[in-house]
């Protein structure tokens, strides 16, 4: 294996599943975990952890945490709709759609997404 053929990707398209297994058909645009963006949010929470009781953040502090990691990694979507009429992406309606309940399974699953390094990995040629 020639280790200079594989590469970072800057980002990574994901199209998440319902609970029942069929597909969304909405795309999510995820920027890697260990982007620039994420890693600003990681350092912010350590000086929060370091500060807090213990070590131990609470559950709104551990919300607030993925809700800014998911903030910082998923840069756009295709496909995603109000009825009949499409959601434009930004930053304001990202945040919004991850406090609505109903679509938490969606928002699971991306941070799930984030958790693989590998999705974010390629490499040009065979060795």
């Amino acid at each position: 294996m020639d280790i200079r053929k594989v590469k970072l990707l800057d980002t990574y398209d994901f199209e998440p599943s319902f609970p029942d297994g069929e597909k969304t058909g909405v795309i999510f645009t995820l920027r890697s975990p260990s982007c620039k963006q994420a890693e600003a949010v990681r350092r912010k929470w350590d000086g929060i952890t370091s500060r807090a009781k213990k070590g131990i953040l609470s559950y709104d502090q551990k919300k607030e945490l993925n809700n800014d990691i998911l903030t910082a990694c998923v840069v756009g979507w295709t496909g995603l709709e109000d009825g009949k009429t499409p959601i434009e992406f930004s930053e304001e309606k990202l945040s919004e759609l991850i406090e609505n309940v109903e679509l938490k399974f969606l928002f699971d699953k991306i941070a799930g997404e984030l958790l693989e390094e590998n999705n974010f990995l390629t490499h040009s040629g065979k060795s």
